[in-house]
Order: C-alpha cells, then structure tokens, then sequence
C-alpha cells in the first residue's frame, strides 16, 4: 500500500482526523505498521507522552509541554533535565526574553521550569513556591501566619524580606529585615530618629503637650498651639471623619470605637491629647514652621502616637499611618520624608514615639504630619508630645545669634 496515497486518499474522504480516525483507510495502513502505537491516541510503553518521544521520537517528537527524558524526544530539541517537560529551546539560552518573567524561567517556560525564590515573576504559577508577592518569587511560608525557619518574625524578614520587610518593633538581625532600613537590637526601629539624642542635658527647641485641665474637652483649636491641620475642630468626644478633638481621656461612653486612654505626657494629671479622625492620604495634621535653627546642626522632630481603635469590636484592622516630612523654607526643598509604617489597633492602647532626624541646611524649616490613610471607614489616631529636639553630635554647625 503506498503511503502518501493512502494518506491523500484519506484527506479526499473529508475525514475529520486522518491519524486517529479508525475508519480511515490511513488508520487501517498504520496499523499494520511496526509503529503503529505511534498513532493510537494513547501513552504506550515506550512513549515519553502521548504517541510521541521515546520509540516514536524518530517519527513523531513530543510538543512544549509534554513530557520527555531527553533533547531527541522534543520538537524544541529541549527537554529540562529536571521536570522532564518538552520546552521552548530559549527556556535554556541564559537570558530572560520572550515572554520569560526571569532568565529562563516563568511566563512561557512555567511549564516545565517555575522560577526560584527571589526571581521574579508576573503571577503565582511562575514561581516554584506557587506564590507570587509584587513581582518577586517568595516561599509560601511568607503568608501562613507563622514564625517560620529563615523568617525573623511571623511572616516577614530573612527569606521573606525581599518583599516583606517587618514593621517597626519587630524582631530582625539586620537592617534589610525592616520596613525602617534600621535594625536595633535584634529590633525594627522608627527610622531616622536619632541614636545618640541628647536627652538628659538638652532643652527641646518646642514641645506641644496640649497642656491639662479638668474639663474633658478643651474647647479651643491648634491654633494656640501654633501649627495649623487640614482638620476641623468638633466638640466631640467622638471626633467625625475629616475633624478633630483635644480630649484629656476616652472614656467607655464609645467603648465600641475607643479603648480607655489617657494622654501620654508624664505627671500631666487632666493632660490633653490631639485626635484626628481621617480615612484619607496627604491630609495635613500637623504644620508648624521653625526658625533660628543651626546650620549643619542634627535635629530630631518626633510625637507619640497611638492606634486608639478598639480591637475587640472592631476586627478589620483598623490600620492608622503618617508620613513625617522636613522642608527648607526658603528653597522648599525636602530633607527628609519618612512613613512610620501601618499601626494595628489592639486590645489596648500603646504609646508609641516615631519620628525623624535631619541636617540643618537652613535656618528655618516647616514640619508636617501627613495622613497615609486610605479606608472607607475612618481611624482615630491620638497624637501627644510633638517635639524639636537638637541631636548629640560633633557636627560643625552655625548658629543664629543668642542661640
């Protein structure tokens, strides 16, 4: 029987597939064949993939996808020594190209060659670990809620850091382990705050402490404390979202949004705090302008802040974030702009100082608290303490007369 006619011959009858078809005069010619398992329409012994490779690969090699055991099996010539799967022939060129999400490896090469931690990638099955975190393979241990080998705290740092650095206060063993860049201790610190302030001998260049009374409310706006805010005041101990309130305690009339909290301010009996209500970002909180600094001089510009949303009722984490920023009057020139990063809210308030450092360019600057927040509901942030304070430092420096 010849072959090219019988296979003419089988395309004339119109036949929906001259291969497989068993009423095909082709079918009934390869079955008499020596190779005619090449053409049955199933994996045989011998076959790396459905009647192609291995026996049948002199006949019929195997497309990308398929599996294999060596180059010869597949049409591409390459068969990845390790998963065994036919691939694209530039999956082994040591270059990222086509449609590759790393050096040969993810997007079109996934099939048979997923991409190792730390490469990167476009979605979850590019990477081996099957998890995909803006851009970059990660271990999957990086989302299961635990403190994991190679992490340093639940999920973040170590193997995860690439993409998943830790907040601040927890643990770390170096400085690529934190959001801040600032390892201290074994600890993530609030970044850019000064490691050598001088605390004991230095008078703060201000300190707003919203100062104490008897009344819950104190019934006047931060004007007196000379800055200004984006907010609104509200005679409220509920302040709405967009207003403010300086209270001195939150007390359980809406335990269902606050915890129990008074001011931070040490031996401040009836002591005020600022507490913002915003679900929104580059709002201003706090701006205050300040002259008669030293030039070349390192100061520290700082608050306590705290979460003041109820954990135990609300439980969609109410996350509160700042960004403090330091810019040169004169030239409006930023020197220094920094996000505390997110603040849970708990089962109970912690106080907690953030803030930034800064070298004196000019001799006056302006110093903003900006809200990096965006939610559908509102978060109550309590704000206590702001501070200037110069920084200990051998720094040569030119000051203001009288200063």
């Amino acid at each position: 029987m010849n072959y090219p006619y019988t296979y003419a011959r089988c395309r004339l009858q119109l036949q929906p597939d001259c291969d497989f078809n068993p009423d095909s005069l082709f079918f009934h010619f390869l079955k008499s064949t020596k190779n005619s398992f090449c053409y049955d329409g199933r994996k045989n012994d011998g076959e790396t993939d459905q009647d192609c490779g291995g026996k049948c690969a002199t006949i019929r090699k195997c497309s990308v996808g398929a599996t294999c055991d060596k180059y010869s099996d597949c049409k591409s010539a390459f068969c990845h020594n390790i998963t065994k799967i036919c691939l694209p022939s530039y999956c082994k060129d040591k270059d990222k190209d086509r449609q590759e999400t790393d050096i040969d490896c993810g997007g079109t090469c996934s099939q048979g060659n997923k991409c190792d931690n730390g490469q990167k990638c476009n979605i979850s099955s590019d990477c081996q670990s099957d998890l995909c975190i803006d851009g970059i393979c990660l271990p999957f241990t990086c989302i299961d809620l635990d403190e994991d080998e190679n992490e340093t705290d639940v999920d973040c740092g170590g193997i995860c850091s690439l993409k998943r650095k830790c907040c601040n206060y927890k643990k770390c063993q170096n400085n690529t382990d934190c959001i801040s860049g600032n390892c201290n201790n074994n600890i993530c610190a609030p970044k850019n705050q000064c490691s050598n302030n001088c605390m004991n001998y230095c008078q703060p260049k201000f300190l707003i402490t919203f100062g104490s009374g008897y009344d819950q409310i104190l019934n006047t706006t931060t004007n007196i404390f000379g800055f200004i805010t984006d907010f609104t005041f509200n005679y409220t101990q509920k302040p709405n979202n967009g207003n403010y309130v300086l209270i001195n305690s939150l007390n359980n009339t809406f335990s269902s949004w606050f915890i129990f909290q008074m001011d931070h301010t040490p031996y401040d009996n009836g002591g005020y705090m600022y507490i913002i209500n915003t679900n929104q970002t580059n709002s201003t909180i706090f701006k205050y302008n300040v002259t008669n600094l030293c030039i070349g001089l390192c100061y520290e510009f700082s608050a306590y802040i705290a979460n003041v949303n109820n954990l135990t009722i609300q439980q969609n984490n109410s996350f509160a974030n700042l960004i403090f920023q330091v810019e040169t009057i004169l030239l409006k020139k930023n020197l220094v702009y920094a996000n505390i990063g997110n603040m849970a809210n708990n089962k109970e308030v912690t106080w907690m100082k953030f803030g930034i450092s800064f070298n004196a360019t000019e001799s006056a600057v302006t110093l903003s608290m900006i809200s990096n927040i965006n939610a559908e509901m509102g978060i109550h942030i309590a704000i206590d303490d702001i501070e200037l304070r110069t920084c200990s430092n051998d720094q040569s420096r030119i000051c203001s007369i009288g200063l």
